[in-house]
């Protein structure tokens, strides 16, 4: 009889084999609706990655920002008495602004990752307008990042035009030629960066903009 069961000399039972039932295969459609599903999975979590990334670098580079506003503050209050530390100071800041610049740039314009619906459903209605506000001008922080980062340069240059005047007594001094030289460096990568950041934004803001988490007037 087919398929029936036999005893080996050791005594073993050997079982029949079942029939081989050909397995589904899958069409080529369905394969390539899942291979593109796994792409756009993997495509969204590195543009999150690279959000996350991008607001984080941006994040530091306005605390840096804030917190030359306050020493430009103080040092102004020294600039007659010390112009030659002044002058120092001014480079010093000069350069950290030109990093805290960069930095920013560097981040790059990465685009926005889609709008949860659960979380605008939750938002307050200043989280609302906030967000409303970015849909329209995507770009408000940045331009704002730019405007502040270039009122501070202006005002570190008039600082430095003074402080260099007032510590030019005894003619030339090597040491003032150097802080010169490294502050127009530092202005130098400023005006790069600041000309990266503008080339982000293409469009035009609102007439009357809002920016969430805005800081206080500069010096």
């Amino acid at each position: 009889m087919t398929n029936s069961l036999s005893v080996s000399a050791q005594g073993k039972v050997a079982l029949p084999l079942p029939k081989s039932a050909s397995a589904p295969s899958a069409t080529p459609s369905a394969t390539s609706e899942l291979v593109n599903g796994y792409y756009r999975q993997a495509r969204q979590a590195a543009d999150r990655v690279s959000v996350d990334y991008s607001h984080q670098a941006k994040g530091q580079a306005r605390e840096t920002v804030e917190r030359l506003k306050k020493q430009i503050s103080e040092l102004s209050l020294v600039a007659v008495v010390n112009p030659k530390g002044v002058a120092r100071m001014v480079r010093a800041m000069a350069r950290e602004l030109g990093m805290a610049a960069k930095q920013y740039s560097d981040a790059g314009d990465p685009k926005a990752p889609a709008t949860d619906p659960d979380a605008a459903a939750s938002a307050t209605p200043r989280e609302a307008l906030a967000a409303a506000y970015l849909q329209a001008d995507p770009h408000a922080d940045d331009m704002r990042f730019v405007d502040d980062v270039r009122r501070m340069h202006t005002v570190l240059k008039t600082m430095m035009e003074g402080a260099l005047s007032g510590a030019r007594t005894d003619g030339n001094d090597p040491e003032l030629d150097d802080i010169a030289k490294g502050f127009a460096e530092s202005s130098e990568e400023i005006g790069k960066a600041m000309g990266t950041i503008e080339g982000w934004d293409k469009g035009t803001a609102p007439a009357t903009p809002f920016v969430p988490g805005s800081g206080g007037v500069l010096v």
